[in-house]
This record gives structure tokens, C-alpha cells and sequence, in this order.
């Protein structure tokens, strides 16, 4: 039986999948690489904007979702808590 992500974890997955494609991505590839859905990924791309992890930019025909300094910043800070947490045997995802 599979559990359910977490709103932090697919806030995660949202922003690796655009670090993962070079810092930028449109809406649909979000969808796929993330796992969610057309009708819920808005909110969370819409959440992750008004933190300042990403920013919307349109180029006249697409609009691409690209993650600022301060996403790979969280997501390096991240990274060092993770590596604690696991060499004290207490995993925090």
C-alpha cells in the first residue's frame, strides 16, 4: 500500500523537476515529472510563486515556470538537513 504525498513533498517534487530540467519548465512537463495533475498543479505552482521559489515567464507563445535563487537555495539547505537527519538515523523524507 502506497501513502500519500505530503503538500511539502510534492512542493519538493515540483521544485527538483525544474531544477532537473535546467532551471525551467513549462506547465505540462511539471505535470508529468511531478505526478499531479492538470487541475491541482496550479495551486501548488501558484503556492511556490508567492514564496518566491519560482517565477512564471511567458515568452509570447509559452509560459514557463523557472526557479529562482532562493528555490535552490531551500533546496540545497535541504539537502545538508537531510544528510544530518540520515547519519542520525532519523530520516526526515
Amino acid at each position: 500500500m502506497h501513502s500519500r504525498r505530503t503538500k511539502v513533498q510534492i512542493y519538493l517534487d515540483v521544485l527538483r523537476a525544474v531544477k532537473r530540467a535546467g532551471g525551467r519548465l513549462k506547465i505540462t512537463h511539471i505535470v508529468h515529472k511531478a505526478n499531479l495533475t492538470h487541475d491541482r498543479v496550479q495551486q501548488y505552482l501558484d503556492y511556490l510563486i508567492s514564496k518566491g521559489f519560482l517565477e512564471e515567464e511567458c515568452d509570447g507563445e509559452h509560459t514557463y515556470f523557472k526557479i529562482t535563487q532562493k528555490g535552490l537555495d531551500f533546496l540545497g539547505e535541504l539537502n545538508k538537513l537531510k544528510e544530518i537527519s540520515d547519519a542520525f538515523g532519523f530520516p526526515i523524507y
